[in-house]
């Protein structure tokens, strides 16, 4: 059965961030970095657990994919993934940030997979 992938709106938003940072040295490879953080999550539609289980939250739902060096944070649940949080791997941890499991509802990304309204 293939999951949904959905991305909360603060995951929406750590990637146009994300995005944006890179795109002030180089608009290109901003595109790649964004074409390729998509791409990584589109695989969780076909395989959910295809990421590692996140390593300072015991819960087998809590996983992340490693791209680059972002750290892209989802959870599963039913038939949908949701990306909850992307991390640079050095800038945050569950002792020294907030929990990537704020209060917001997820909105669906767009018919290519993107982020975005639905």
């Amino acid at each position: 059965m293939a999951h949904r992938i959905v991305w909360s709106p603060r995951a929406a938003k750590d990637l146009e961030s994300i995005t944006d940072y890179i795109a002030a040295d180089s608009p290109t490879y901003a595109g790649t970095v964004l074409k390729n953080i998509v791409n990584q999550t589109r695989v969780l539609a076909r395989f959910p657990q295809a990421g590692r289980k996140v390593p300072e939250f015991d819960n087998e739902d809590t996983r992340e994919l490693i791209v680059y060096s972002y750290r892209v944070i989802y959870r599963l649940q039913h038939d949908e993934a949701e990306m909850r949080r992307n991390l640079e791997s050095s800038y945050e941890t569950k002792s020294s940030g907030p929990s990537p499991w704020n209060p917001t509802l997820a909105h669906r990304t767009r018919k290519d997979g993107a982020p975005g309204g639905s």
